[in-house]
């Protein structure tokens, strides 16, 4: 994961010292960002989603890496959003925020685009 959290980055600082680790997560879920979401980013998902972020589910890891094992469908977007960061969360709503990632390049979505991440396209590591 290019770009960890302060609750994640804290979390690994407290397990590290012997103290107990943030809990297991039962289900992540992906948010949609205009810039780095650990960095002043701004949240777009309710834009182009109303509903919200999506649950993502991910492989086993491979030498600290993962990728989504299924496809992650926000559906065709109600509004428009510059689209760079994608975040991943412990909650579908409030939460803590794990960490992000940049995608490639930013994308233009505009209403009615279909917003969609093909299995293996969200990716996170640890390095």
């Amino acid at each position: 994961m290019a770009n960890f959290s302060t609750y994640t980055r804290q979390a690994i600082a407290n397990w590290l010292r012997g103290n107990a680790a943030m809990p297991a997560q039962a289900q992540p879920y992906v948010s949609l960002w205009d810039g780095d979401p650990t960095d002043g980013g701004s949240d777009v998902t309710a834009m182009i989603r109303p509903a919200g972020r999506v649950a993502v589910t991910f492989g086993a890891p491979t030498d600290g890496a993962m990728a989504n094992s299924t496809a992650v469908d926000f559906g065709e977007a109600d509004g428009g959003a510059s689209v760079s960061h994608y975040a991943l969360h412990d909650a579908a709503t409030d939460g803590n925020m794990l960490g992000s990632v940049a995608l490639d390049s930013s994308k233009v979505v505009n209403a009615g685009d279909p917003v969609s991440f093909p299995i293996g396209d969200l990716t996170a590591d640890v390095d």
